[in-house]
C-alpha cells in the first residue's frame, strides 16, 4: 500500500488528537479531564511531536511528579481518571520500560539509565516480568508479561543507542559494580598501580 493513501487518515489523527488531548497547564498533554497517561509516551515513536520538544519534556516532568513512585511507573492516577473498578493496582511494568525509552530519547540519559537499572532488579530469578509490581515489590498480574518484555528490548536498545551517541563529559556513567571507598576505578585494573 503506497505511504501517500493514508496521508488523509495522518491528517484527521493530526487535526483530532490536539482536540482530544489538548495540552494542560505547562503545555503538558494530558486528557480531556487534566490527567497525565502514559500512553503520550507513544507520540514521539510515530512522529506527532519530537522527543525533545518543550511540551514533550513538560510532559514527561509531570508523568514523573504525578505517576512515578520510585522510578517505578503507573499507567494513570486513578483519582484523575477514575476507571469504576474496585481496589487499587500496582504499577505497570511496560510502562516504566516506556517511560525509560522517552527519558533516553528526551537526552535524560542518567535518569534513564538510573530508571532502566532499578527496574532490572525486579525481574524474578529467570529475568522475567509480570504486568505489575506491587507496592511491597512482589510481582502481581499475567505472568510473564510478553508486551512487557517487548517494551524491555526496546528501552535497551534505545538507551544503548543514546548512550553511544552522547560524548562521556555529558553524562556520569557509574560502574555496575561499586567501587570500595577510598580506590578509584583505574586502581586495580590490569597494568594499573
Amino acid at each position: 500500500i503506497p505511504v501517500a493513501a493514508f496521508s488523509p487518515q495522518g491528517a484527521a489523527v493530526a487535526i483530532d488528537t490536539p482536540a482530544e488531548w489538548g495540552t494542560g497547564a505547562g503545555g503538558i498533554y494530558v486528557t480531556d479531564n487534566d490527567g497525565v497517561v502514559l500512553a503520550v509516551l507513544l507520540m514521539p515513536l510515530v512522529k506527532f511531536i519530537g522527543p525533545r520538544d518543550p511540551r514533550m519534556l513538560a510532559t514527561l516532568a509531570a508523568i514523573e511528579r504525578d505517576l512515578v513512585s520510585d522510578s517505578l511507573v503507573y499507567r494513570y492516577d486513578p483519582e484523575a481518571s477514575p476507571d469504576g473498578l474496585r481496589g487499587s493496582e500496582g504499577t505497570f511494568s511496560l510502562c516504566t520500560f516506556a517511560y525509560v525509552d522517552s527519558l533516553a530519547r528526551a537526552g535524560q540519559l542518567d535518569k534513564a539509565r538510573i530508571t532502566f537499572e532499578k527496574m532490572l532488579t525486579y525481574a524474578n530469578h529467570l529475568g522475567l516480568y509480570s504486568e505489575e509490581i506491587a507496592l511491597t515489590g512482589e510481582q502481581i498480574g499475567n505472568f510473564p508479561q510478553a508486551f512487557t518484555h517487548l517494551a524491555l528490548v526496546d528501552a535497551a536498545i534505545t538507551l544503548d543507542r543514546q548512550l553511544d551517541l552522547t560524548p562521556p563529559a555529558t553524562t556520569t556513567r557509574q560502574p555496575s559494580i561499586p567501587t570500595p571507598q577510598g580506590v578509584t576505578e583505574t586502581e586495580g585494573a590490569e597494568g594499573t598501580p
